[in-house]
């Protein structure tokens, strides 16, 4: 909600004039309102659509809201486009921002030209950062043409969004936030009211609406399928809002007294969140935020532009409606022939052959001059043979451009190639090189472990010796200690012998065994006296 501050006693103020042939812009109202704002950042909410379908009643809900609850009566009809005279006042991320409501005229009236409409539009979508669209029932594909046709009108109008217009690329559109607001929405067997955009659908919902409607389809026809991409990338985000009927089918006015509770819940639900400061979009220019000084530095040259006849293109748009579509029809024609071609050369980052780009150049030409005949259906045979004759020159054009940037391709295709080879044979001599030294490192391995094995046998032989002497040593020292034991044993029994008889000569026990082993060689011989 909209600061203390903020609240306004404003009145809607004409910025836009229509009498009889003639368009007015009033710069001077539109720059009493952005002086307002000043150094500040702001966001304006725009509301378009058909007549008749409770534009300008929504936009006294979304004052309502901002006036936290004031009272601001039924719709009004609005003639041109109408802003709101104060600017309304809200803080976001310590920033004070500005919001500033925008009504317009309803399209398709019986007092409004064909390039009447196609202005009023253009304005809006260049003033406003949010763009609502309000509709009945469903969103048809005269809907999503008339976006497409006035879009294209905008962007070929002011040269700061044509380049970025032309990117084709999601997400990346000239214009910033468009919302779909269906009212008396009939399918709701299918789809639940509520929001859709690509990531949200309400709670409990399966399909998503704003997918099924407006995204494109490979089975759809190529003038049809366009039709959806170019909507779609005109913007930066895209969403529905699908609503009840507002007096159960009572068919009376849009006022306070007569509202369906239904739709009042549904009213609050779809503006709260829309002006609510964390969901505020503020204005940009080519994706640069802008003050509203900024702003009437712009709005003075787009009004110029508008009013003026400088420029050959927008003069001849206004001269007629067939000329208007003839431009717009083949400017759809020509960026859907660069966005293909340039998908093509992506698809195909190493280049092609130059005959599959010209099979490829000549089917898209086909397709193209079928979205140009689906667009420009006013201008009959001269305008078709004007068509082809500047269409073949600027898609012979780009198609030189595409074929260089195709052979620059093809050139880097075959260094990346030859590169690549360079880098196998790289590879694999690296590879042989680790596999000899993993086999020369095997090898070493090997003998390493020989001859590990060998020095600890060498080591284990040796020990078993020493082992084995040492035995033997101890062995013989058992020996000796053994016979050194005996000998003592029996000189210890000698010793008892001479002690037991006195006097007596004791025996020499070893004269006695030399004696009776001398004996037996020489009988009879003494060898001790």
């Amino acid at each position: 909600m909209a600061d203390q501050s903020s609240q306004s006693n404003g009145e809607p103020i004409s910025i836009l004039k229509i009498a009889k042939d003639k368009i007015t812009i009033d710069t001077k109202a539109i720059k009493s309102i952005l002086e307002k704002i000043g150094n500040h950042y702001f966001t304006i909410y725009s509301i378009n659509g058909p007549k008749r379908t409770g534009k300008s009643f929504m936009l006294s809900n979304f004052i309502r809201y901002l006036s936290q609850g004031s009272p601001r009566g039924s719709e009004r009809k609005t003639i041109g486009i109408d802003v709101w005279s104060e600017p309304f006042w809200t803080t976001h991320n310590g920033r004070r921002i500005a919001v500033v409501l925008m009504d317009t005229q309803g399209s398709f009236d019986d007092q409004t030209t064909m390039q009447q409409n196609a202005i009023i539009f253009a304005i809006a979508t260049l003033l406003s950062s949010v763009l609502i669209f309000n509709i009945m029932r469903d969103v048809g594909e005269g809907v999503l043409q008339f976006f497409q046709f006035f879009s294209s009108f905008a962007t070929l109008t002011i040269p700061e969004v044509e380049g970025q217009a032309a990117s084709g690329e999601r997400g990346t559109g000239a214009f910033q936030k468009l919302v779909f607001l269906i009212r008396d929405f009939q399918f709701v067997q299918d789809y639940q009211l509520g929001f859709y955009d690509d990531n949200n659908v309400p709670k409990g919902q399966k399909e998503n609406f704003k997918k099924d409607k407006l995204d494109s389809n490979p089975g759809q026809p190529t003038e049809v399928r366009f039709t959806h991409d170019q909507v779609v990338k005109s913007y930066q985000d895209v969403g529905v809002y699908l609503m009840p009927e507002p007096d159960k089918g009572l068919k009376q006015l849009d006022t306070l007294e007569n509202l369906n509770p239904d739709f009042a819940s549904h009213v609050g639900a779809f503006v709260s969140p829309v002006l609510s400061p964390g969901h505020l979009v503020t204005k940009k220019i080519s994706g640069v935020e802008v003050t509203g000084l900024d702003m009437v530095k712009y709005v003075t040259s787009w009004a110029t532009l508008f009013e003026g006849s400088d420029l050959p293109e927008i003069k001849s748009v206004y001269h007629s409606a067939a000329e208007s579509q003839f431009i717009i029809a083949k400017h759809l024609a020509l960026t859907f022939y660069a966005s293909e071609m340039q998908k093509f050369l992506q698809q195909n980052p190493d280049g092609v052959s130059d005959t599959d780009l010209c099979v490829k150049h000549g089917d898209t030409v086909k397709e193209s001059f079928a979205i140009y005949k689906s667009k420009s259906r006013m201008g009959g045979a001269e305008m078709d043979a004007k068509f082809g004759e500047e269409f073949t020159s600027e898609s012979a054009r780009l198609l030189g451009t595409l074929e260089s940037i195709n052979n620059t391709n093809l050139k880097a295709a075959q260094a990346n190639e030859k590169l690549n080879k360079a880098q196998e044979a790289f590879q694999r001599e690296a590879e042989a090189q680790r596999e000899r030294a993993r086999k020369l490192e095997a090898a070493q391995a090997k003998q390493r472990k020989e001859m590990e094995a060998d020095i600890a046998a060498r080591k284990k032989a040796h020990q078993d010796l020493m082992n084995m002497m040492k035995e033997q040593k101890k062995t013989q020292e058992r020996a000796e200690k053994e016979a050194k034991e005996r000998e003592e044993a029996l000189k210890k029994r000698l010793d008892e012998e001479r002690a037991r008889v006195p006097g007596r000569q004791q025996p020499n026990v070893l004269q006695d065994i030399i004696q009776g082993v001398g004996s037996l060689f020489v009988p009879g011989m003494k060898f001790f006296r």
